[in-house]
Formats: structure tokens, C-alpha cells, sequence
């Protein structure tokens, strides 16, 4: 709805709000609240693209899901209390991910958010014609 009234301003202020939410959850990080906002760039550009909302919650399901139950990267030292299929732990320097906050509070993480960010930002978005009549309110033939 914001993104309709405006525009891509829409998107940063729904990333905003994201970082804003994580915020009231305990992060508190310089580097983890920019990580945030760029996450929420990242899904609102997901959901701007797809035209819903579903690949944004995909995608952060997918990230939440693989950084704690797939890598245990979260807690970082440790796991959760479902465990994890592999347990890696992020040590050294807190600007690579050393920290209790792990990937969310690393430069590396921006640095991928980043990579991630610009394709969805200078790339025209391509909708698939089937796609584009089910937007439409043309069913195909």
C-alpha cells in the first residue's frame, strides 16, 4: 500500500519499519540495524517485484531457517533449542561475525546484502507474460 501512494519512498520506509520491529527484538548494533534496513530493501523489492508478498516472506523465512537450523549460526557461540543440522561457529573479529550476534552484525553480511541489493536495483524487472495476465485480470487462454 505504501509503495502505491509512494512509490519506491514506499520501500524504505517499510524497511524502516523492519529494522524498527528487530529493534524492539533486542538488536541494537550500529552495523546490525544497517544490515536490517538493507534486508528490508531487500524483501520490499522482493514483494515491489513479485507483485505480493510471498517471495519476501520466502526469502526470509529461507534466511532465517538456514542461518539457525541449517548452519547454527544462531545463537553465535552455540544452538537453539531445536538444535541445528550443522553447528558453525563465527569466531574471530565482531566486524566479520565473531560476536553474539553473529552474520546480522558483520560487514560481510552487508557486503552480501549489498550484491543481492544492486541487481534488483538497476535490473528492469522481468514478469513473465502468464504472470503478467493473472495481474491483469486476464486469465490465459
Amino acid at each position: 500500500m505504501l509503495v502505491r501512494s509512494w512509490g519506491g519512498w514506499g520501500i524504505a520506509v517499510t524497511a524502516i519499519a523492519f529494522a524498527a520491529l528487530h529493534l524492539a527484538g533486542g538488536a541494537r548494533g550500529g552495523v546490525t540495524l544497517l544490515n536490517l534496513f538493507l534486508g528490508g530493501l531487500l524483501f520490499g523489492l522482493l514483494a515491489a517485484r513479485a507483485g505480493g508478498l510471498a517471495s519476501a516472506i520466502g526469502a526470509h523465512f529461507a534466511w532465517n531457517w538456514a542461518e539457525a537450523l541449517l548452519l547454527g549460526l544462531d545463537p553465535n557461540p552455540g544452538s537453539g533449542s531445536f538444535g541445528s543440522i550443522l553447528n558453525l561457529e563465527l569466531v574471530g573479529s565482531a566486524w566479520w561475525g565473531g560476536s553474539e550476534e553473529g552474520l546480522n552484525a558483520s560487514i560481510a553480511m552487508t557486503f552480501a546484502l549489498a550484491i543481492l541489493l544492486v541487481p534488483l536495483l538497476i535490473l528492469p524487472a522481468r514478469i513473465p507474460g502468464w504472470l503478467a495476465q493473472y495481474r491483469s485480470g486476464r486469465a490465459p487462454a
